[in-house]
């Protein structure tokens, strides 16, 4: 008598295997930022040589998103050739004229803050979503309901570039990015780095 051979458990463990592939697809991808920007019209920003990195305010709930901004930032504009002050220093300098250290700027303050720090152009900006999702999926299949977390991360951004003579804002940009993982950090990274692709390099 031919002997039957039962696949169904093999079949059932693929077919579990493929579910959480599918929902755990892309964790690794590069995420792609939606970006937009406004340049002062008649400004060359390649004059501004020597630019200052203020920390970035961010939500209550992930206050070291404001800090790992501005350090993104930062080594952005260096990546171009900009010479980028370093964080510390401008920390000192705000705390000296009895300023938050994310900076309420006026026209007097910009002009001592850069006649200080030898800048001509200050960095400020804010982070206004920096979090972690996690979404639990059920699908259907021939062997019943399976499911499985779906992680994902999100990072929404807004920076200005301020000229210290007269503070005006000679360029914004405002960027998020959604990611399929769990590290905010990488969206914050790709937001930023989107919006600062409309800087010319030095």
């Amino acid at each position: 008598m031919e002997k039957k051979v039962n696949f169904a458990p093999s079949l059932n463990w693929i077919i579990t295997l493929l579910v959480f592939l599918s929902l755990s697809y892309g964790c690794a991808h590069i995420p792609r930022p939606i970006t937009d920007f406004y340049q002062r019209p008649g400004i060359d920003l390649r004059q501004y040589e020597r630019i200052a990195v203020l920390n970035f305010g961010a939500p209550l709930n992930a206050t070291s998103a404001g800090i790992e901004a501005s350090d993104i930032v930062g080594l952005e504009l260096m990546k171009k050739g900009y010479v980028v002050v370093e964080r510390s220093r401008v920390g000192q300098i705000l705390r000296e004229q009895g300023l938050g250290l994310t900076g309420a700027l006026d026209e007097s303050t910009t002009a001592e803050i850069g006649k200080i720090l030898g800048v001509q152009a200050l960095i400020v900006g804010s982070v206004g979503n920096y979090k972690t999702d996690k979404t639990t999926m059920i699908l259907p299949t021939m062997y019943g309901p399976m499911g499985g977390t779906q992680v994902s991360s999100s990072a929404s951004v807004t920076m200005k570039m301020i000229d210290v003579k007269d503070a005006v804002v000679i360029w914004a940009g405002h960027g998020n990015c959604v990611f399929r993982g769990n590290n905010p950090v990488v969206p914050l990274r790709a937001a930023i780095a989107g919006m600062l692709k409309s800087l010319p390099p030095k």
